[in-house]
């Protein structure tokens, strides 16, 4: 009987926390104010209105961006609230820009504190990232977790260019090159440049 109490009281607490996003990201972000109100989802009476609630896909926003730039209206705070500014890495299409506060770039450390400890990783520990920053997030949410556990981040220079010059374009900072060779050519040494 206590698993049941414990259930109902984690589904009460998942209802207040859909309850209070369904009142306050409407108010201010603009994207999922008009998709919640299409489908006339401002408000939530039962954890069953879950499955009601739309995916939202990459395509999406990206096409948010595209038409309302530069970071289109999937913003939930003022954009001087947001203390950095990331972006996809471009493979599948248009890179999407993404937006952290100081709130959410803090989640991002949890997530990596998961990982490393998952990995044996202890504080003090020297981690080595080898592959190029440029702004895709994910290599700048694992540094920035490994610098706020305690660990001992380092990364390597990289002789890549970072914009377009004498017809070889500048790296769009997939990281691909690190297992698949540079698939656009901004790598100057052949043995890491597929073309």
């Amino acid at each position: 009987m206590a698993s049941a109490t414990v259930r109902a009281e984690i589904e009460k607490e998942q209802l207040n926390r859909l309850r209070r996003m369904l009142q306050s990201v409407p108010t201010t972000n603009e994207f999922y104010r008009n998709k919640l109100s299409q489908k006339g989802l401002m408000s939530a009476g039962s954890l069953d209105e879950l499955a009601q609630l739309p995916f939202t896909t990459k395509s999406e926003l990206v096409e948010d961006q595209s038409r309302y730039p530069p970071y289109g209206t999937d913003l939930t705070f003022p954009v001087n609230q947001y203390i950095r500014i990331h972006q996809t890495s471009g493979t599948t299409g248009n890179p999407m820009y993404w937006l952290d506060t100081e709130e959410s770039w803090n989640w991002w450390s949890e997530c990596w504190k998961v990982v490393f400890e998952a990995a044996g990783v202890r504080p003090g520990d020297r981690i080595f990232f080898a592959f190029s920053f440029g702004p895709f997030i994910g290599f700048w949410a694992g540094w920035e977790g490994a610098r706020k556990l305690g660990y001992h981040p380092f990364s390597t220079p990289r002789a890549i260019l970072s914009r377009n010059y004498q017809g070889r374009p500048g790296c769009s900072y997939c990281g691909f090159c690190q297992a698949f060779g540079c698939h656009i050519g901004a790598k100057p040494d052949y043995v890491f440049t597929k073309r």
